[in-house]
């Protein structure tokens, strides 16, 4: 009964072990990779520590902790891949603790928060935003220049 018993415990090891192996060596292969972090949202450009931009804008002020802007990322990130392919409007992401003077002089007072800048940004020319957050609903505001939310 206990050889038995050795028996079945030592089997299952091995397997365990086996299994274990068979597994480390599929991620070493080049063709399985684990799965990649979904890719940051844009970046602000800075000139020092200023987000500056001499173009029309479309910023998103966010929170890396807020629900709300986790939910609105990946129809911004499209949004701004779109956008980014004219070259016409800088699309740019500003993380609220990060850089909260840009925050408190956008006059942000809850996150997400998406305003466009026609004069560039920063500028006292603001439209916010208040549409639905889809991908479709950000292009059309943008490229009606704030007019159609």
């Amino acid at each position: 009964m206990k050889n038995k018993n050795l028996v079945f415990i030592l089997g299952g090891a091995l397997a365990i072990a086996v299994g274990f192996i068979v597994y480390l060596t599929m991620f070493k292969d080049e063709t399985m990779t684990l799965p990649q972090p979904a890719s940051p949202p844009p970046q602000p450009k800075a000139t020092g520590e200023t987000v500056v931009s001499l173009k029309p804008a479309f910023v998103m002020f966010y929170s890396d902790g807020c629900g709300h802007c986790k939910t609105a990322m990946p129809a911004w990130m499209a949004a701004a891949e779109n956008l980014s392919k004219g070259d016409m409007v800088d699309c740019i992401s500003i993380e609220v603790s990060k850089n909260p003077k840009e925050a408190s002089d956008a006059h942000v007072q809850g996150v997400p928060a998406f305003k466009f800048y026609p004069d560039g940004f920063p500028s006292a020319n603001v439209i916010d935003y208040n549409g639905n957050r889809s991908t479709e609903s950000f292009l059309k505001f943008v490229h009606s220049e704030g007019k159609d939310s």
